[in-house]
């Protein structure tokens, strides 16, 4: 679920009323935070983008503990904790491609032959699908970026989220 789907899901439960006076802001601005900008023409940054983007800009500026510290406080709200992950697993996988194309780039400049070669490029090819597989696995949400033109070409849609139909 990714920011805007997640404005989406609470103006569906919550309401505009209760969510409204919880934002402070008005009704059309909850609509503008869940609507998507690549099909609407009227749509807004929502908080989580925000916040999101915040921490990125805390993370640069090596201040990782305040955007640990902001995250762990919207996650103890509904009893949960954050974790930083263990370095010595992630760095597996990088470790075993690494060998693996190392082993089989130093058997072509020795000049192997196809036998000696073909094992070590299917090993190589094997690590770097696995470690592939698994980050695919560990993203939650993604966004696509259009280049200007591709947007322009495309003329963006009015969105009418409050009365439940698009035009």
């Amino acid at each position: 679920m990714n920011p805007r789907q997640f404005f989406a899901a609470c103006l569906q439960v919550l309401g505009e009323e209760k969510l409204s006076k919880i934002w402070g802001v008005a009704q059309r601005q909850l609509y503008r935070y869940a609507a998507d900008p690549m099909h609407c023409e009227d749509w807004a940054f929502n908080p989580i983008d925000r916040m999101n983007e915040t921490v990125k800009e805390l993370k640069i500026y090596g201040r990782e503990d305040i955007a640990a510290h902001g995250i762990r406080c919207m996650a103890s709200t509904i009893g949960w904790t954050l974790q930083k992950p263990q370095h010595g697993k992630r760095d597996v996988p990088h470790v075993e491609v690494f060998r693996a194309v190392t082993d089989f780039l130093e058997a072509h400049a020795r000049g192997d032959g196809f036998m000696e070669l073909s094992p070590l490029r299917e090993k190589a090819v094997h690590a770097l699908e696995s470690l592939w597989i698994n980050r695919r696995a560990e993203c939650v949400s993604f966004s696509i970026r259009m280049d200007s033109e591709a947007t322009a070409a495309k003329p963006k849609l009015r969105c009418w989220w409050r009365f439940g139909r698009r035009g």
